[in-house]
C-alpha cells in the first residue's frame, strides 16, 4: 500500500501510518493492499466535513480536518478507510448530483436527513471496531 501523510506536523505521522496500514489489513485482503494508494490530508476544513474521495480508478484522497484532537482523526481514518473499502470493492459508487450506487442501486444521498445514509451507517460500525482492535494492539 502506497501512503501519503500531507501537513501533519506535531510528530504522530508514524503513529498514524501504522494505524493506516492495520486499517488496511483488518478491510482489505494482501493483494488489494498492495494495489492500494491513499493520500490523507490534514486540512483546515470549514464548510466540508471529512471525506474520502476516488481520486483515480486506484487512488484515494482523504481528508482530516487538522483542528481535531488525535482521538478524533484516528476515528475519521478509521471511518473514512471503510470508504475506501466501499469504493474499491465497488459497493458504492458516485452516480453523479446527489445521486450514489450502494451495492447496485442507486439512491438519493439527500434522502436521509433523520437517518444515516446505510454506507454511512457501516463506516460507522466499522469504525467502532476498528479502532477497538487497534487499542487492543496498541495496549
Amino acid at each position: 500500500m502506497w501512503t501519503n501523510l500531507i501537513n501533519y506536523k506535531n510528530g504522530k505521522k508514524k503513529r498514524f501510518h501504522d494505524a493506516m496500514e492495520f486499517f488496511a489489513i483488518e478491510l482489505f485482503e494482501k493483494k488489494v493492499r498492495d494495489n492500494l494508494q491513499i493520500v490523507v490530508r490534514f486540512q483546515e476544513l470549514d464548510n466540508y466535513g471529512d471525506s474520502c474521495i476516488l481520486d483515480y480508478e486506484d487512488e484515494f484522497i482523504i481528508r482530516i480536518n487538522k483542528n481535531h484532537d488525535e482521538v478524533t482523526q484516528l476515528r475519521t481514518l478509521a471511518h473514512e478507510m471503510v470508504h475506501v473499502k466501499q469504493y474499491w470493492k465497488n459497493e458504492l459508487r458516485d452516480a453523479g448530483g446527489n445521486y450514489v450506487i450502494w451495492h447496485g442501486c442507486k439512491l438519493n444521498g439527500e434522502n436521509y436527513e433523520m437517518d444515516l445514509p446505510p454506507w454511512e451507517v457501516e463506516a460507522y460500525e466499522y469504525e467502532d471496531r476498528l479502532i477497538e482492535k487497534l487499542g487492543e494492539t496498541n495496549g
